[in-house]
């Protein structure tokens, strides 16, 4: 295989792009380091990384897979260092990522996952080449808590195929949580607001109390006096 358009590579515990590459470093094509690369650079052609004379092809092939090419590596590569995607005016980022992440749950490999700070799932990332998802794929997607994105090298464009029928069923669980705490929340305001609406009168009545008690008050005052002036005369 042909590594001529191979963007990243391993160096120690880095990993690296071409562009940052240079021949004072040793570059691995896996993160055990047992593939060795050689970096060249002439000065008319572009840096690329080519295999070491010992390493075999197969080895190379057993690598990539079946079926997996440079540039579809190169994009899944991109999404597991970058740790981000946009999604027309919206940015997804990530804390964590892992390439080609086992999901036991479905069986399945995806190209990329990406994890929240509490390193829980929170987006897969597919990238399309040649082999677009199908509906069993999808259906298989449906299971997960997460959505999946997936990225047309094509077109350089991307859509989510799956939004999780799981995470689904808790998003409609919690809208329906939130609606009961709102109709709580509604009753509570109309309890205020008539509470309100009563408030004036009650004042009102609370002012008649205080009138009607300072009468009284000065009635008793007066009559009092009147009993110590009868007393007095006799």
């Amino acid at each position: 295989m042909n590594l001529k358009n191979l963007q990243w590579a391993y160096c120690e515990n880095e990993f690296r792009h071409i562009t940052g590459a240079s021949k004072d470093e040793n570059y691995f094509l896996d993160k055990l380091n047992k593939i060795p690369l050689i970096y060249c650079k002439g000065e008319i052609n572009k840096p690329y990384w080519r295999k070491e004379p010992n390493v075999h092809d197969d080895l190379i092939k057993k690598h990539f897979g079946r079926s997996e090419s440079i540039e579809h590596y190169n994009t899944k590569m991109y999404f597991t260092q970058h740790k981000q995607v946009q999604y027309e005016e919206n940015i997804i980022k990530a804390e964590f990522s892992e390439p080609e992440y086992y999901i036991k749950q479905i069986n399945k490999r995806v190209d990329v996952i990406f994890f929240d700070v509490n390193k829980e799932a929170l987006l897969g990332v597919e990238v399309y080449k040649t082999n677009k998802k199908t509906n069993e794929d999808i259906n298989k997607f449906e299971k997960l808590n997460f959505p999946i994105y997936e990225y047309n090298y094509n077109t350089k464009k991307g859509e989510f195929i799956s939004f999780g029928g799981n995470g689904i069923k808790q998003i409609e669980s919690i809208k329906r949580e939130i609606n009961n705490v709102n109709k709580l929340i509604n009753g509570y305001k109309r309890r205020i607001i008539g509470a309100n609406k009563h408030i004036p009168i009650l004042r009102k009545r609370v002012d008649l109390e205080k009138q009607k008690y300072f009468e009284e008050k000065k009635q008793i005052e007066f009559l009092e006096d009147k009993i110590k002036c009868f007393r007095f005369e006799k």
